[in-house]
This record gives C-alpha cells, sequence and structure tokens, in this order.
C-alpha cells in the first residue's frame, strides 16, 4: 500500500505595492509551507482563477489603483469566500470601520509581526476534517 499523498499546502493571496514588503512576507509565508501566490495590485484578481482558489487574502490597504477594501468586494462579488487579513500602516478609525464593514476577518498594523502574521493565518485556515493528516481524531 502507498503512503497517503501529502495534504496540499493552503493557498494564500498576497496584494502589497510594496515590492521589498511583499518580498519579505512572501519568504515568511512561503517558509511556513504556505504557497503564496503575491501581487503588486488587486486590480482584475476577481477574474483570476488562481487567485479566487485561495484559502486566505492578505491585503495592504492603500495601493495605487485600489483599495483593499475595493478589492476584497470585487472577489466577494465574483463569489470567492475565503478568509480576509488587512494590513496596514496608515490605518485610522474611519478606515478601520470600512474594513470590518466589509468582511475583514483580521486587521493587522505594519510594520507587521512575523508571528502575529503567522499566528493570524493559522487561525483563519479551516480545520481539517477530524480523522484527516494533521488533525486528530476524537471521540
Amino acid at each position: 500500500m502507498s503512503p497517503s499523498p501529502e495534504p496540499a499546502a493552503p493557498r494564500l493571496l498576497l496584494v502589497e505595492d510594496d515590492d521589498a514588503v511583499r518580498r519579505g512576507l512572501l519568504l515568511l509565508l512561503h517558509s511556513r509551507g504556505y504557497d503564496v501566490r503575491a501581487y503588486p495590485s488587486g486590480v482584475g484578481l476577481a477574474m483570476d482563477p488562481g487567485a479566487l482558489g485561495c484559502a486566505i487574502l492578505i491585503a495592504d490597504l492603500m495601493m495605487p489603483q485600489a483599495n483593499a477594501i475595493d478589492l476584497l468586494a470585487a472577489l466577494r462579488g465574483a463569489s470567492w469566500m475565503g478568509r480576509s487579513i488587512l494590513i496596514s500602516g496608515n490605518l485610522d478609525a474611519g478606515w478601520r470601520a470600512r474594513a470590518i464593514a466589509a468582511g475583514y476577518d483580521a486587521i493587522l498594523p505594519k510594520p507587521i509581526s512575523e508571528s502575529i502574521l503567522v499566528r493570524t493565518v493559522e487561525e483563519l485556515l479551516p480545520m481539517p476534517p477530524v480523522g484527516s493528516p494533521g488533525r486528530e481524531g476524537g471521540a
């Protein structure tokens, strides 16, 4: 009998316009075993099947062509049902309220603590079914 295949790495969607920040987050998340699709802009992602297959969106609030609130709305309009994390260095009370109303599951300030980002991703990922690899069976 052959060993059961390894479960696919969770796929994350990272949208950050700052090249250095995007690269750093990409390396961090890859090092933790995630399959990350990284983009400098959210324009057109709602029509990208690769983006729509991601479990979690991690998006910078302010980007040149669109903001993260509009990006999440476009993805939801394309029937994307994943979880979402907003990151920003300029998050005032108004933007925070808009992010919550838009449905962001978590809001993290920049600079981002690596451990907090990884923990947030882990908390937002769906649990594997009981008895599957990675989750103990219970009574």
